[in-house]
C-alpha cells in the first residue's frame, strides 16, 4: 500500500469527525481555506481561478444583461466580481459555508483591479457592516442538487467543485433544471488527490487505494470521488447536455503512468490510459432543448 502513514492519519481524522457528529459536538469554527493566507497568496490564487474561467469561455460570449449561477464559490468573490464586471444583471452564488465578507476580500478584489481584470469592486458595499450587494447577488446556503432558483439562468459554472459530488446525474440534472435553452455551463474539474494526497504528492497516487478503504478513509463530500473524465461527460450528455470538445488543462506524464498503471484501483483500469492521464480539464457544454 503507497503512503501507509497518509492513509493511517486520514483514518484517525475520519474516525474523530464520526465519534464528534455521534456525540453532537459541534465542529471547531475554521479559518476560510484560502482566505485566511497572507493577502499575496489569495490574490494569486483568486486570480488564477477568475483568469482559468476566462480562458475557458464560450468562445464571443456576451454577459451583458445575463443572469448566472457559480456553484461552490468557497471564501472566493472574484469570479461573481469578474462576471458582475462584465455585465452580468445578477449572480446566485451556492454555497454551504457561509459567506466571507470582510476588508481583506476588498483588498484581494483591489490588487485584482489593478492586474487589470474587469471585477467589480462593488459586489461589496461600502457601509459597514460589510455584505455583499444583494440587489445583484444572491447566497443561497445549499448543494446544487437541492437547488430550486426562482428565476431560470443563463450562464453557470465551478471551479474545483465537481469532483466533489457524489450523485453525479443529480447534479447535471439540476444544473439543467437552472438554465435557460440554449444556457451554458462550464466546469473545472480537478481529479487529482485532496487533502493529504494533494501536490506535491504524485497526482494518482490515491487512485491506487481500494474503493472499500477510500470509503473508510473520507465521508461523502468531503472527498475527491475519484470519477475519471468519461464518467463526468457521459452524466453531462445523460442530463441533456451537448458537451464541447474536453479542454484538458494537465494530465501525468507517460513515465508515471506506466509505473502507477498496475497499482491503480481496477475501476481506473478499466478506462484508457489516455484519459486516467487527465488530471484537470474544463467542462463545456450546452443545454438542448
Amino acid at each position: 500500500m503507497l503512503h501507509k502513514r497518509r492513509v493511517l492519519t486520514t483514518l484517525y481524522y475520519r474516525l474523530r469527525r464520526e465519534v464528534r457528529v455521534l456525540l453532537h459536538i459541534k465542529p471547531r469554527v475554521r479559518p476560510p481555506p484560502v482566505l485566511s493566507q497572507p493577502l499575496e497568496s489569495v490574490v494569486e490564487r483568486h486570480g488564477w481561478i477568475a483568469r482559468s474561467l476566462l480562458e475557458h469561455m464560450p468562445k464571443g460570449y456576451d454577459f451583458t444583461g445575463k443572469d448566472i449561477c457559480e456553484i461552490g464559490s468557497g471564501d472566493c468573490l472574484a469570479a461573481a466580481a469578474l462576471f458582475l464586471g462584465k455585465g452580468v444583471r445578477h449572480v446566485d452564488m451556492i454555497e454551504v459555508e457561509p459567506p466571507y465578507i470582510n476588508e481583506k476580500q476588498r483588498q484581494v478584489l483591489q490588487e485584482l483591479s489593478k492586474q487589470g481584470l474587469p471585477v467589480d469592486l462593488s459586489i461589496i458595499n461600502g457601509q459597514e457592516p460589510l455584505a455583499l450587494d444583494k440587489t445583484r447577488v444572491a447566497y443561497h446556503r445549499c448543494y446544487m442538487e437541492s437547488f430550486n432558483s426562482n428565476h431560470a439562468h443563463d450562464f453557470l459554472f465551478s471551479f474545483s467543485v465537481v469532483e466533489h459530488v457524489e450523485d453525479l446525474p443529480a447534479f447535471y440534472a439540476s444544473c439543467r433544471k437552472t438554465l435557460k435553452p440554449g444556457g451554458w455551463m462550464l466546469h473545472i474539474i480537478d481529479l487529482g488527490g485532496h487533502h493529504l494526497f494533494e501536490d506535491p504528492m504524485p497526482p494518482l497516487d490515491f487512485q491506487t487505494h481500494p474503493d472499500w478503504l477510500f470509503s473508510m478513509m473520507y465521508a461523502p463530500y468531503g472527498r475527491a470521488t475519484r470519477r475519471p473524465l468519461a464518467e463526468h461527460v457521459q452524466s453531462a450528455k445523460a442530463a441533456g447536455f451537448t458537451v464541447e470538445p474536453v479542454q484538458i488543462r494537465r494530465e501525468v506524464d507517460s513515465q508515471y503512468l506506466e509505473k502507477i498503471w498496475p497499482q491503480l484501483r481496477a475501476g481506473m483500469r478499466h478506462h484508457p490510459k489516455n484519459e486516467a492521464a487527465v488530471i484537470e480539464f474544463a467542462l463545456l457544454a450546452r443545454k438542448t432543448d
